[in-house]
């Protein structure tokens, strides 16, 4: 399969004007830091279907339908995150200054500890060097989480190539971040690979073949990855998935811990992001103690937000953000005088996705299709009903982990809007008084297909990973089977 080169930009410099950032070639090739308003603008993606959407060949109208999944709005703490990244790439390069021989010490230094393999190094001693700056980012499968941080990090140029700085021959290339994922069962050397897989995507290059030999040891490994962070300029990295340390068991010694991960980077104080479910976090801040020589889970929960804990939520019906996407998949111009965009079916839709962004996008993409199928037919189903089929034959795979959400899903209040008049909101009975065992029950009554093994998977109320924004992750956790509705797409 061909695969797109990566870009690589030419250094453009500003003049930094704090006096611990100025001069430093691998800060001021950093991008201006954005207000707010900048910030939202440049990430924003507010698309919607178009007027002419009838008039369309119908494989092209489906493609317009389907192409909301890039509808992108930010929440307020996406621009926290922002403002943590910016500070810490600015530390992270603050004693990692290229024209400065310090930092070529450094390299030497930690070439020779990657040559003679320091086996008699105990994990111990690596770890307590230097903790990791870390920005933790938590929150339901689904949240966003993934899909903003990666947006996030888009907005700084990846891979710079830097070749003079101030009339001083300068050849080096600076990697600003790097995101990549953890798997389940993953021993600490494939963690290695993994950052050698997403540094070799980002610049093209075949570096794991220059930093990893055949036969390294753990040790050697270790010392491979700041290695190539101080050659590449790396400034912050994105792990995805971390419950799979958080929450590994105590028999599975091959699957790195939190600190043995911490001790891959905290010989320089590289600045981490650690996404994972709340699910996850909320499991392993109640582990015990393991052993006398390790850090109790509450410790280690301090360590892994250092920094910052942004914590994804699910939305609700007063959050401005959720009628922005209803503005999007639900257009005026299609839905001012329709039965769907009315207080009852959006409720609906929102309390059947238990407010789960990518949930509520799926299931309203699903809905779109079959809706505009009926329209072209010239017939005028019940809405609603429809769209508890969409949920019965196209929400199988979320069934589980929703239906456990929405126990405690308060779906909020409806503001005034343009869609009501402000004597009719006066009115309204909050809509958090729902009665939630009569939409579970509804939604758990679906025929279950008889077992085929003896055994099976655990339940899907355990389920990690779903779907984050663009990223399709495996959930083969989850084994509820439903029938399927009557239901075009």
């Amino acid at each position: 399969m061909h695969q797109s080169s990566p870009k690589i930009h030419n250094a453009i410099y500003r003049a930094e004007r704090s006096r611990y950032y100025c001069n430093n070639p691998l800060v001021e090739a950093m991008p201006e830091f954005l207000s707010e308003e900048e910030f939202r603008k440049c990430i924003q993606n507010d698309r919607s279907v178009p007027d002419d959407l009838f008039s369309l060949p119908s494989i092209d109208a489906l493609d317009e339908i389907d192409r909301l999944k890039g509808v992108f709005y930010p929440l307020p703490l996406t621009y926290q995150l922002y403002e943590h990244v910016y500070t810490q790439l600015r530390r992270g390069y603050e004693f990692r200054n290229p024209m400065l021989a310090e930092h070529r010490r450094i390299m030497n230094q930690l070439s020779q500890e990657l040559k003679q393999s320091s086996e008699s190094e105990s994990e111990g001693d690596s770890e307590e060097q230097t903790i990791c700056p870390t920005i933790l980012v938590s929150g339901e499968a689904g949240a966003g989480k993934s899909g903003s941080i990666r947006r996030t990090l888009r907005l700084f140029r990846q891979v710079i190539k830097h070749s003079s700085y101030h009339g001083q021959i300068l050849n080096s290339l600076q990697v600003t971040w790097l995101s990549f994922d953890m798997h389940a069962s993953e021993s600490k050397k494939d963690f290695a690979y993994n950052f050698f897989m997403a540094l070799d995507k980002a610049t093209g290059l075949n570096t794991g073949k220059e930093f990893l030999k055949s036969g390294s040891t753990v040790e050697q490994t270790r010392n491979a990855i700041p290695l190539a962070v101080l050659k590449y300029n790396i400034g912050i990295i994105h792990i995805d998935e971390v419950q799979f340390a958080l929450n590994r068991k105590k028999s599975d010694k091959n699957t790195p811990s939190f600190p043995e991960l911490e001790s891959f980077f905290n010989k320089l104080g590289i600045p981490l992001i650690l996404s994972t479910t709340q699910d996850a976090l909320n499991r392993f801040e109640k582990l015990p103690q393991e052993s006398e020589n390790q850090q109790s889970a509450g410790q280690t929960s301090r360590r892994l937000a250092s920094v910052a804990h942004i914590k994804f939520r699910q939305w609700t019906l007063s959050d401005r953000y959720t009628h922005l996407f209803f503005d999007s998949y639900f257009p005026e111009s299609f839905f001012k005088e329709n039965a769907v965009k009315n207080r009852e079916f959006l409720t609906a839709l929102m309390i059947l996705c238990a407010g789960v962004p990518d949930a509520l996008s799926q299931l309203s993409i699903a809905f779109l299709r079959n809706w505009y199928k009926q329209s072209r037919k010239g017939s005028e189903a019940d809405w609603m009903k429809l769209l508890n089929k969409v949920y019965e034959s196209k929400m199988s795979i979320w069934h589980a982990p929703l239906s456990k959400l929405r126990r405690e899903y308060k779906v909020g209040n409806w503001p005034a809007s343009e869609w009501e008049n402000e004597s009719a909101v006066a009115n309204l009975e909050e809509t958090n008084d729902v009665n939630w065992e009569e939409v579970n029950n509804k939604h758990q009554s679906f025929r279950r297909k008889p077992r085929t093994t003896k055994h099976q998977h655990k339940a899907a109320n355990s389920v990690e990973r779903i779907d984050e924004g663009k990223e399709v992750i495996d959930a083969e956790s989850i084994i509820m089977s439903f029938g399927q509705g009557e239901c075009d797409v």
